[in-house]
């Protein structure tokens, strides 16, 4: 019988892009929005920017969320996220060999109001980035809040993925996607699975 992680490199593998409902209970979904608001009610948060080293610039028209890195020193993200996403870099390792070495994530906060415009995650210049993981956190999300995600497949379908609290989204960095602007504020962990590490 697969596990859960099993389930979501083998969805990928065949489809290239895995939704889990469920994956955080509510009180963890809470804990770490809560985490989030007090982190932006203290400016701890930035204005994120596309592109990416050198070429990193804001453009509001084309994206206009904010973002806090995360570090992989945060017990309880480790408890919660970080212990999972080294397992899955595993498990994709031994189906894909992409040679995955390192992760970087971030909290992404959508103010009402917000979007960002369709996008490949993987660079021009740098496609050190293989695999996109979304966790949102958005608890009691209904019809109307917007902030959808849009992720274009390759037979020309659109999915338009609700970011509900708990939900995981997996998928390739190469696959174009967007975020449709968002009616309330929209909270998530946005991060990509690398092939390369940071440097330091």
């Amino acid at each position: 019988m697969e596990t859960a992680i099993e389930n979501i490199v083998n969805t990928v593998y065949q489809q290239r892009y895995c939704i889990t409902d469920g994956f955080l209970s509510d009180t963890e979904v809470k804990t770490l929005k809560n985490k989030i608001i007090s982190l932006y009610q203290s400016n701890s948060f930035k204005k994120a920017g596309i592109g990416n080293d050198k070429q990193l610039i804001t453009n509001s028209e084309i994206r206009s969320d904010y973002i806090f890195w995360l570090e992989k020193d945060d017990e309880q993200l480790n408890q919660i996220f970080f212990s999972f996403i080294d397992e899955l870099i595993t498990q994709i390792n031994r189906r894909f060999f992409l040679g995955l070495k390192d992760y970087e994530f971030h909290y992404a906060y959508y103010p009402s109001g917000t979007f960002y415009r369709k996008h490949r995650d993987s660079f021009k210049s740098d496609d050190a980035r293989k695999i996109t993981v979304l966790l949102y956190l958005n608890n009691n999300w209904k019809n109307g809040d917007g902030g959808e995600l849009l992720l274009y497949t390759d037979n020309n379908d659109v999915l338009k993925i609700e970011p509900i609290g708990g939900r995981l989204l997996v998928f390739e960095s190469e696959m174009e996607h967007e975020v449709l602007m968002s009616h309330a504020d929209r909270y998530s962990i946005t991060g990509w699975l690398k092939n390369k590490s940071r440097l330091i």
